[in-house]
């Protein structure tokens, strides 16, 4: 069950104060639905779960730690773009539902920082959290809006009011509520905590149980069609016999074989009634020949038939041990047992094993110039000639786009691409806008920058460092915009 709107008003009556004008130093991924927030206010640190779980909303300060997702979503950078280093300003309930709002003061070089907002609505399915601009616009959403007209650069509009009185409060968090503490004390959040963590856990274990139990289906799926595969060709294999018997027919009657024949009749003494069988013959070769192409058939069919059978025994033990696992999955009931299992599907080939994380010394994108897009797309800009061959040959994707101006000396630019995602034409321009202020093109009011995935780039024998052959691309014409390039190089990592 989520926080009622009453425990909402509660929970963040309790965080107003020690957060106020306190520093947003850090932002991460909780889960596949949580942000995780990092105020810093001196040395104190507070660390605030914004979660939208269907079944478990909840704003809190956290005291336990949360391991942050390795790979964060769109939404998540877009808010580092925009909000790292940011102030809050306050924290707020809106319409005293289940809508929780973040005002933070961006952090800005000039003497006018505006106020962003961090809009999050804890309404179960409908749960959504959104990023928005100074003027109220949508700069980001967590996901995308299923019933509502809200979309990136709209004007957010809140939801209806559900008209219906709030769940109450459990009597954990009334009697938090009403204990006396001071300093940076919160009991309601411990009290939200010590509900949830329990809760968690077991949605958790029930969220990574479907998943597997998807990855186990999947596996005897696989392992059945297999199985069948291989006997089909088991019983084709054993047909080979007859393949024997032909060419032993072929042998025992040479002479009444015509040279050139495509086909000769004769008696089948493996028949008991001796009736005549047809047998095929290659014109090209001789009698014996063609009894010797019979006696091969039988002599592959019959080798043939030993690996079927091996690799017939080997997949019934792989689904055999899949149908273990499966068994030992329908009865775990705690996290541990299910990571087990987990591990036991990834040694079967069932499942893929995670990506490890990086080797020290390993190439990262981080030795790029680093940008984001108005969509939340990362920009990567070489620093050097040498960096260029690196961002492009070894480091851009095949699928990502690869910009530069034409004609130009320059750095090479890389959007990273997202799986399943194409980059926007705002997007394109934000990298064009960076191809052409990292080029000696820098300052003028019009430019031509050339884009193609990265895979139609390629770096010729014996060429110079940052010097590549590019096929089949595009034409972008851009017209210097201000406030696009500020936005953009706004975004990108401090050197």
């Amino acid at each position: 069950m989520s926080l009622s709107a009453d425990e909402i008003a509660l929970a963040i009556g309790e965080l107003r104060e020690p957060l106020r004008m306190s520093a947003l130093r850090r932002i991460d991924q909780a889960d596949a639905r949580g942000l995780l927030l990092h105020f810093y206010t001196g040395e104190r640190r507070h660390h605030v779960l914004v979660s939208i779980h269907p079944k478990a909303s909840r704003i809190c300060a956290i005291h336990k730690r949360i391991d942050a997702a390795r790979d964060p979503n769109a939404f998540v950078d877009m808010v580092r773009a925009k909000l790292t280093g940011a102030r809050l300003l306050d924290i707020e309930q809106a319409q005293g539902d289940r809508v929780v709002v973040l005002e933070l003061l961006e952090r800005s070089p000039d003497l006018q920082p505006r106020a962003w907002k961090l809009t999050a609505e804890m309404l179960g399915a409908r749960g959504n959290i959104y990023l928005l601009t100074p003027d109220g616009r949508i700069a980001a959403a967590w996901e995308k809006a299923m019933r509502r007209p809200l979309a990136q650069g709209r004007e957010y509009e809140p939801p209806a009011p559900h008209g219906k009185p709030s769940a109450g409060i459990r009597q954990e968090i009334v009697r938090a509520a009403s204990m006396e503490h001071a300093g940076d004390a919160m009991p309601v959040s411990h009290a939200i905590e010590a509900i949830y963590d329990p809760l968690q856990e077991g949605l958790d274990v029930c969220e990574k149980r479907a998943g597997l139990e998807t990855a186990i289906a999947r596996a005897l799926k696989t392992a059945t069609t297999r199985e069948s595969k291989i006997m089909a060709s088991i019983r084709e294999a054993a047909g080979a016999e007859r393949a024997l018997q032909l060419g032993e027919i072929l042998k025992a009657n040479l002479g009444a074989i015509r040279k050139g024949a495509k086909q000769v009749v004769l008696p089948d003494f493996y028949n008991p009634e001796l009736a005549p069988v047809a047998i095929d013959l290659d014109p090209t070769l001789t009698a014996i020949e063609n009894a010797e192409v019979y006696f091969r058939k039988h002599r592959k069919a019959r080798s043939g038939e030993g690996k079927l059978r091996a690799r017939l025994a080997e997949t019934s033990r792989e689904r055999e041990a899949i149908e273990d696992v499966s068994a030992r999955l329908a009865s775990a009931g705690s996290f541990h047992e299910i990571a087990r299992i987990e591990e036991s599907l990834i040694e079967l080939g069932a499942l893929k094993a995670p990506k490890p994380p990086a080797a020290p010394g390993a190439r990262e994108t981080k030795r790029f110039r680093r940008f984001l897009s108005a969509e939340g797309m990362e920009i990567l800009v070489g620093r050097s000639n040498s960096e260029n061959d690196e961002l492009t040959i070894r480091t851009a994707r095949g699928n990502d786009i690869w910009l530069h101006v034409q004609d130009w000396a320059g750095s090479h630019v890389v959007i990273r691409k997202p799986k399943n995602r194409t980059a926007s034409l705002e997007t394109l321009l934000d990298a064009a806008h960076l191809a052409v202020h990292f080029s000696k093109l820098r300052g003028t009011p019009k430019a031509e920058v050339i884009y193609t995935p990265a895979k139609n780039v390629r770096k010729p024998k014996g060429a110079a460092p940052g010097r590549v052959a590019v096929g089949n691309s595009k034409t972008l014409f851009v017209a210097f915009e201000p406030e696009r390039l500020e936005r953009v190089l706004n975004s990108g990592e401090k050197d």
